[in-house]
C-alpha cells in the first residue's frame, strides 16, 4: 500500500516544489489573486471573487487525487511496455541503475513526435522542437527513475501507472498561479470548462 501512497503523493510533492521554484526565479509571472481563474469562475459560474478560493480547490482536489486514478487506466498501456516489459529486460543486461536510465530517455525520445507538434510546450520558444525534445527526455528519465524503484519494489506496474496518471493530472496546476503567454492560458481554459462542466 505504501508504494500506491507515494504513486499518488510523489507527483504532487514534485508539482508543487517545480512551481514554487519556477516563482522563485521568474516572480514577475506569479499571481497570487490568480486572476485569470477568478475571471473564468466568475463568467462562467458567476462567481464572486470570496468563492474563488473554494472554486480552486476543486480543480485541484480532482487533480491530485481521482484525476490520478482516472488516468492510471490510460497510462498503464505505456507503463506495461516502459516499466513491465523494457526495464526488467534490461535490467538482465545491466546493472538497475542503468537500465532505469536508459529506460528513461527511452520514454522521453519516444514523445520527441508530439513535442516537434507543439504539444507539450508549443511552438513559440527558442530551439523549437529541439530543447522540448531535450527537455522531455531529462524530466522522463529524472521521473522514470522514480518509477523504476516503484516497480522494482512494489513488483508491479500498478503503482508505476498511478504516479504516471498522477503527474498526468497535476502537472499545469501551478499554471492556474501564472499570469503567463495566452498558449497557457488557453490550456488552463480548457481544464476550467472540464472541471466544472456538467
Amino acid at each position: 500500500m505504501r508504494w500506491y501512497l507515494l504513486a499518488l503523493a510523489v507527483p504532487s510533492a514534485l508539482t508543487l516544489a517545480g512551481s514554487a521554484l519556477y516563482f522563485l526565479l521568474v516572480p514577475s509571472n506569479f499571481d497570487p489573486e490568480v486572476t485569470r481563474f477568478s475571471a473564468a469562475a466568475s463568467s462562467q459560474l458567476g462567481a464572486g471573487p470570496d468563492q474563488v478560493p473554494v472554486l480552486l480547490t476543486i480543480p485541484v482536489a480532482y487533480s491530485a487525487i481521482l484525476a490520478p486514478f482516472l488516468n492510471m487506466l490510460l497510462a498503464i498501456g505505456e507503463e506495461a511496455g516502459w516499466r513491465g516489459f523494457l526495464y526488467p529486460a534490461l535490467s538482465e543486461l545491466m546493472p538497475r541503475a542503468r537500465a532505469a536510465v536508459l529506460t528513461g530517455v527511452a520514454w522521453g525520445v519516444w514523445h520527441a513526435p508530439v513535442i516537434a507538434m507543439g504539444y507539450n510546450y508549443g511552438s513559440d520558444y527558442l530551439g523549437f522542437p529541439v530543447l522540448g525534445i531535450i527537455a522531455m527526455t531529462v524530466s522522463c528519465t529524472a521521473f522514470g527513475t522514480f518509477l523504476c524503484l516503484l516497480r522494482e519494489r512494489s513488483g508491479s506496474v500498478w503503482p508505476c501507472a498511478l504516479a504516471h496518471g498522477s503527474l498526468n493530472a497535476v502537472a499545469g496546476l501551478g499554471m492556474w498561479f501564472s499570469c503567463g503567454d495566452a498558449v497557457i492560458w488557453g490550456q488552463c481554459h480548457w481544464a476550467f470548462s472540464r472541471a466544472f462542466r456538467p
